[in-house]
């Protein structure tokens, strides 16, 4: 799943890029490869070969081909060995593509790397060379959870954008899952805590098992360039960006109870349809309080993102909580 303001920020720049010749031939899409890393790029390749006035329109032949990925002058690259990785005689195909006359005369020439980090060290090596020198008018797109698994050399020769995960990448279950532990509001007692940081510890145990059996499902049994380093890496990406997904959902949750405290207009909110529960929420606290809750939330993503088991956090976080204040 993708969501255009996940990629809106992203995409406006590249396209001012474009429109002052500022485009970079190489670029590092840190996202899904299947979600919103792949929206980024399809946006960007149909602004480049739209042949619509308001471009990218969506509606003509090139845009319709690049959706389909079956424009002429874009290699589509992504891992298709037993081992899930991208070896050298792919990579060494994309170079011929690249470097061959564009279809559409003073056109782009284009290649898409899906899973840009399962490429294997050799590809890496023999790719290399075509981003120090890049064909005239051509464009390298990277597209890769885990970028920390590629060379340095190669992430060095890329400009480097990073694409919002969005709640989609929570899954509907889980979001609803998080929602239903959200809608019992804050502690009022220790106990409160110690249940409702279990469920949040539970839910992101849940969450990453599942990344986890995701990954074990798709892939098969690596073969001996199969590089298990990789596909941690990868799982590792993914776990992360799912728990900072949960983060930004409870951010967005204490965010509207301020506005509902500070009685905004409901168009405000983020969930709009749980306005009742967040009204009643927001009426056992002051402003402060509601402001507190909100920085609360920002402390325990800092302190997960430096790797403190998330029993801790949560704990830590909620106990906060419970200290008295006089209401105003």
């Amino acid at each position: 799943m993708s969501s255009i303001d996940d990629i809106a920020g992203p995409f406006e720049s590249l396209k001012k890029s474009l429109a002052e010749g500022r485009l970079s031939h190489a670029y590092l899409m840190v996202g899904s490869p299947r979600g919103n890393g792949l929206a980024l790029a399809e946006s960007l390749l149909k602004l480049l070969y739209c042949s619509g006035s308001e471009k990218p329109c969506g509606q003509c032949t090139a845009c319709g081909q690049v959706e389909e990925h079956r424009h002429p002058d874009i290699h589509w690259l992504e891992p298709e060995s037993k081992g899930r990785v991208i070896k050298i005689d792919q990579i060494r195909s994309l170079i011929k593509q690249i470097s061959q006359t564009p279809f559409v005369e003073g056109g782009w020439k284009a290649a898409v790397i899906l899973y840009a980090d399962r490429l294997n060290e050799e590809s890496q090596n023999a790719f290399l060379k075509t981003l120090e020198e890049p064909p005239g008018r051509s464009l390298l797109l990277l597209i890769a959870e885990a970028p920390q698994s590629l060379l340095p050399t190669i992430v060095s020769r890329c400009q480097r954008l990073v694409v919002a995960s969005g709640q989609g990448s929570l899954g509907a279950q889980w979001q609803e899952a998080l929602v239903e532990v959200l809608r019992q509001g804050g502690p009022a007692n220790p106990m409160d805590v110690f249940l409702q940081s279990g469920r949040l510890t539970s839910l992101m145990e849940q969450i990453q098992e599942s990344i986890e059996n995701a990954d074990d499902s798709a892939e098969e049994p690596a073969d001996e360039d199969g590089e298990p380093e990789v596909v941690d890496a990868r799982v590792r990406a993914r776990v992360l960006e799912a728990q900072a997904a949960v983060f930004q959902q409870m951010m967005l949750w204490n965010r509207d109870v301020l506005l509902c405290r500070l009685e905004a207009e409901p168009e405000l909110l983020h969930f709009p349809e749980e306005i009742a529960v967040l009204r009643e929420q927001a009426a056992k606290l002051t402003p402060q309080q509601a402001l507190e809750r909100v920085a609360t939330v920002e402390d325990m993503a800092r302190r997960l993102q430096r790797h403190m088991p998330d029993e801790i956090v949560f704990e830590a976080g909620l106990m906060k909580g419970l200290a008295p204040r006089r209401r105003s």
